[in-house]
């Protein structure tokens, strides 16, 4: 089934075409809508209170929220449990203010090409950006053992925001026009998962297929072959 709607993007109007897939509707996106960095980094700019504010990412907040104060009292643990639960307790509620704006910045790239200069683009910038302030409220806060929760923290980041790039760009865990429901995130979750981890052993496998061999500089039968 195909079918055609309007979508805003970025405060202007568009077409946007949906088909069915497996009994998931998922988004397709016409050409005209992929843009580059420079471009996605300039609508941010020029929108940010339809990018960062309309579309907080609550999905985002809430899954950081509790991955990482668990990543939080487990490191603090060894420093006592008062010290592992006040670690937990500021992560969830400085992640559960702030990731929902995280997540939302990455939202803003998702369509961006080319893809891999898109994934490393939110790879440095997101962490960047929420590592410092994450640094100084624990700082504040008095956390035990900060540096090697931090380093546990910008770990998870790395892969965590990666994970929700590529989810992002297949329509799942986004806020605003195209969003699906949670449960529907979930229950399409598990693919998701499963072609993060086997994209790049793919893509190595379908270059190295392809790689023509190289042509020999004689013939079988020459005699400098047999020699």
């Amino acid at each position: 089934m195909v079918c055609y709607g309007m979508l805003k993007i970025d405060g202007s109007i568009t077409k946007v075409s949906e088909k069915e897939d497996d009994g998931v509707n998922e988004y397709v996106l016409p050409h005209e809508e992929k843009i580059s960095v420079g471009e996605a980094f300039l609508h941010l700019l020029k929108h940010p209170y339809i990018h960062l504010i309309q579309r907080w990412n609550w999905k985002a907040a809430l899954l950081s929220s509790i991955f990482r104060a668990i990543i939080f009292f487990f490191t603090n643990i060894v420093a006592g449990f008062a010290a592992a639960m006040s670690a937990m307790i500021v992560e969830f509620a400085y992640r559960g203010v702030t990731a929902g704006f995280y997540g939302a910045l990455t939202q803003v790239f998702r369509k961006a090409r080319p893809a891999w200069f898109a994934s490393i683009t939110v790879m440095i910038f997101v962490p960047a950006i929420s590592h410092i302030a994450e640094f100084l409220v624990h700082l504040i806060n008095g956390t035990k053992k900060l540096g090697t929760s931090i380093i546990a923290s910008v770990a998870f980041s790395v892969l965590s925001t990666l994970f929700n790039f590529y989810a992002m760009r297949r329509g799942v865990l986004i806020v605003g026009d195209q969003n699906f429901s949670l449960k529907e995130d979930m229950r399409r979750m598990p693919r998701i998962i499963a072609g993060f981890l086997l994209d790049i052993p793919i893509a190595i496998y379908k270059k190295l297929s392809s790689t023509k061999p190289v042509p020999l500089p004689f013939k079988s039968g020459d005699k400098k072959f047999k020699e």
